[in-house]
């Protein structure tokens, strides 16, 4: 019987919570019983540090309860969309449809409710306007889960800023993994609030784990945990090609020793209902019928969603996923294994795991409420063991071994980056991390600021944060920054102030050494310590608020390619914000051969402003000497940077001209819109000629993302070129998976209706033939496809972060 909790007026909710518990034969663990206690008894609030798989959840529904017998409004706050729509669907079965709303950057479904589930930057966006007003009452109580993103490096500000601009009153539950530097948090928490918090923290799991070494080769090691009953099992991966290398060679696994009769009867009627007949399909077929998923960001949804439903449904024994998995969906398991502790992170080696990171997927072993234990595997090095084994097998031939054995001997891979058991046990025994917080705000969230608030009131919440004086004093510099590059592009304006240098000095008595450093640092753009109460900018330009349309891009340079592009053709247009997304390698496709490309006006007015601006940087250079008995084209070569062949780069190298501060900008060159739709080349015949197969997942995103893009610049200029490429990418899209296309657009607010497709010609296209250079070679057979050798590529595996409200952070 499914739980659900009866809300009602109550003098004891907590013992109300923890008797309906117990008539569903729910039994707490003591530190969930502990924590809640703590929590109703709390005058500010809680922070709860645990280990994953304690039962944090339940120690939420227990606050939420709580809240809602006294008629008290909740926030239920995640970091991940996926995330919330999980805790979402989990929360309206507990307490009750009518009590339950869900508001994301796209959805808002009964926003209403008493208890609402929430990214996070939901719930600050609504505390950062007007901050010269003070605190704002959202709600009565907000219970953070995964509070430890206040260490994510791009995002965990968000965290800390609502902690800050929450009221004292607002009752705060934060559930945390595992961390360090707690007690100074907790102090500032009390300093910042004014209220008394609470710590409760162990490194105890209410289900223990057993760590096993394993020298054995990853499909042995497998029929060892079937033997053993330790499915079950999650296989992390550390790149998605590498999740397919790994599940293939688990399949040599007899299925009926990993399934019982009944177990693949129903797997096969589940199967034999979807089309597995395109793209990735037959491979993923061929790997379920075994009894194996695999599970990461570059998979399309609907397998995503069919690996989530069938492990659940315990048909799936065995899935590979990627370390995303660990930090979202929440997918329980007996045990983990990890073929590797090493990992691409950013160089072009792999490196060992970083104990926050291991720690994470360690946790995901052992199910609260059905397991008594959860279990750890690690494996050392394949190509160890195959050498190992080699050895065992001569020493039993009881004889000198042949020049024809000899030869057959493995070899270890003089490249490979390797890890022992020792390591592991270091990694085992690794603190956890600490918490700190370290995140500056992005753009967006800087323009959001600005537009609300004065130039001092953010500069003050800058101050407040939980850092050390050091990154306070980074994060004054990067508003200044932004601030020099907002005035150089005129969307601002600042107020002129004298005697800067006598307001920074008297500042520097007032505060710390660091700060006082970057204060002055910062007098140039007329900011000062002593000036916070002062208004700084004295006004906005009509269309500063236009620079919050922009997501994933960076506003000022998306808001003036809005402008610049009013020249271009649809063919330029696509080229450029194809190349403002900006994708892994691996799933980065063809990049174009821009002496193919079918420039257009655009194109040639760039290359004109870009001749004028170098000769005018040229005669600058001339003109302060710097020629002077030296070689002309090295001088050049040095001091100015060179214009990139293409038109996303040179219209780049162009807008980093305007600039008074320089600003990390990528732009990625590359064609999968414009073969999947100028050329006409279905989905699925462009993902096999690129031998994308196991990154499909990655470029369906990415093409939606385009979508969204497109969407951007069309509501900024009402040029229909941009509306023409959101609608066709749609129409090729949406066969592929036509039940996640139609939620997706409704989450978005896309309507399309027979009318528009006549007036925009979608539909009526003639195919435009390919040159031959990129047209794409015949489609492999099915049996070749999926034998394909995997190659492990170096991939940065993304959260699947949530997309933040369209005016805020």
């Amino acid at each position: 019987m499914t739980l659900r909790y009866e809300i009602r007026e109550s003098e004891e909710p907590l013992l109300d919570f923890i008797e309906q518990l117990a008539e569903h034969d729910i039994e707490l663990y003591p530190i969930q019983e502990q924590a809640m206690l703590e929590f109703s008894s709390a005058d500010g609030g809680l922070l709860l540090s645990v280990p994953t798989g304690s039962g944090k959840t339940l120690v939420a529904e227990a606050a939420m309860f709580e809240a809602l017998c006294r008629g008290q409004t909740c926030y239920y706050t995640t970091p991940l969309v996926a995330l919330t729509e999980q805790k979402f669907d989990e929360f309206r079965e507990r307490f009750g449809e009518e009590n339950v709303g869900m508001i994301t950057g796209n959805k808002r479904i009964n926003a209403d409710a008493p208890l609402i589930v929430a990214v996070t930057e939901i719930l600050t966006n609504r505390l950062l306007v007007k901050l010269s007003e003070g605190p704002k009452k959202v709600c009565d109580v907000v219970v953070f889960d995964e509070f430890h993103y206040l260490n994510d490096p791009d995002r965990g500000w968000v965290w800390e800023s609502a902690v800050l601009l929450l009221p004292p009153e607002t009752k705060l539950l934060m559930l945390s993994a595992t961390v360090e530097k707690t007690v100074p948090f907790v102090a500032w928490l009390k300093q910042q609030r004014g209220k008394e918090f609470k710590l409760l923290e162990t490194t105890e799991r209410a289900v223990p784990l057993t760590h096993v070494w394993l020298e054995k080769l990853l499909e042995d090691a497998i029929e060892h945990m079937i033997d053993h009953d330790r499915v079950p099992c999650l296989v992390f991966a550390f790149d998605r090609a590498g999740c397919f290398s790994v599940a293939n060679q688990m399949t040599s696994l007899s299925t009926g020793k990993l399934l019982s009769e009944d177990e693949q009867r129903r797997l096969q009627e589940r199967l034999n209902e979807v089309d597995f007949s395109q793209g990735a399909g037959k491979r993923f077929r061929k790997l379920m019928n075994k009894g194996i998923g695999v599970h990461h960001a570059g998979v399309l949804p609907k397998w995503r969603s069919l690996v989530e439903e069938l492990f659940t449904q315990k048909l799936l024994k065995f899935v590979v996923c990627t370390e995303t998995l660990a930090a979202g969906v929440n997918l329980p398991a007996r045990s983990v294994l990890l073929p590797e502790l090493v990992k691409y992170s950013g160089g072009p080696k792999k490196k060992l795991l970083e104990p926050a990171t291991a720690h994470q997927i360690f946790g995901r072993a052992g199910r609260p409420q059905f397991d008594t234990e959860g279990f750890v595997y690690v494996l050392a090095p394949r190509d160890e063991v195959k050498v190992r084994n080699w050895e065992e097998r001569l020493k039993k031939l009881g004889r000198i071994p042949t020049k024809k054995e000899l030869s057959k001997k493995p070899q270890l891979d003089p490249k490979a980056v390797r890890w022992n058991k020792d390591q592991y046990r270091k990694l085992r025994e690794a603190p956890p991390a600490p918490l700190e917080s370290t995140s500056l705000p992005s753009y967006g969230a800087f323009v959001f600021l600005l537009q609300q608030n004065e130039l001092g009131d953010i500069i003050r919440l800058m101050q407040r944060r939980f850092t050390s004086p050091q990154h306070i004093e980074f994060a004054l510099k990067r508003i200044a920054q932004m601030v020099a590059n907002l005035q150089a592009l005129e969307y601002i304006e600042l107020e002129e102030v004298d005697d800067v240098d006598e307001e920074v000095t008297a500042a520097a008595e007032m505060t710390n050494r660091k700060v006082a450093a970057a204060a002055q640092n910062l007098a140039k753009w007329r900011i000062s310590e002593v000036q916070l109460e002062q208004r700084i900018i004295s006004s906005l330009s009509d269309d500063f608020e236009n620079l919050l349309d922009f997501r994933g891009v960076h506003p000022l340079f998306g808001h003036w390619l809005s402008k610049r592009l009013k020249l271009a053709n649809l063919q330029e247009k696509l080229a450029v914000l194809e190349a403002l997304i900006v994708q892994p390698n691996t799933q980065a496709g063809p990049k174009p051969d821009w002496n193919l490309q079918e420039m257009g006006p655009l194109w040639e007015d760039v290359c004109t402003r870009i001749e004028a601006l170098y000769e005018k940087q040229v005669a600058a250079l001339r003109e302060a000497g710097e020629f002077e008995g030296k070689e002309p084209d090295m001088v050049k070569q040095e001091k100015i940077a060179p214009v990139p062949p293409h038109l996303p780069g040179k219209l780049l190298w162009e807008f980093e001209h305007l600039l008074a501060e320089p600003e990390e900008i990528r732009v990625q060159p590359k064609e999968i819109a414009r073969r999947i739709l100028v050329y006409k080349i279905p989905f699925f015949r462009f993902i096999e000629s690129e031998k994308l197969e196991m990154q499909e997942g990655g470029v369906y995103r990415y093409l939606l993302r385009l979508v969204l893009l497109a969407r951007q610049f069309y509501k900024l200029t009402d040029e229909l070129d941009y509306r023409k490429i959101e609608v066709r990418i749609l129409k090729a899209l949406e066969p592929i998976d036509p039940s996640f296309i139609a939620e997706w657009m409704e989450e978005h607010g896309i309507h399309l209706t027979r009318h528009e497709l006549d007036e925009l010609g979608i539909g009526d296209e003639e195919e435009v033939e390919a040159p031959a250079d990129l047209r794409p070679p015949s489609a492999p057979s099915a049996d070749a496809s999926n034998e394909a050798e995997v190659e492990q590529d170096e991939y940065d595996d993304a959260d699947e972060s949530a997309e933040a409200d369209s005016h805020g952070p």
